[in-house]
């Protein structure tokens, strides 16, 4: 089971487990930038 954050607030960064938390829809919006990144930069590097 994960830990408990030690502060109230859900999201954000926790300065006693050096951890920054996000909601589900957050992470998935970017790892989808990532791979847009990813993609653009070897296009323009001309690799695939």
């Amino acid at each position: 089971m994960p830990k408990k954050a030690g502060t109230d607030n859900p999201y954000g960064y926790d300065p006693k487990t050096d951890t920054v938390q996000v909601g589900r829809h957050d992470l998935e919006r970017v790892l989808l930038m990532f791979r847009s990144l990813v993609r653009n930069r070897n296009l323009a590097a001309g690799t695939t």
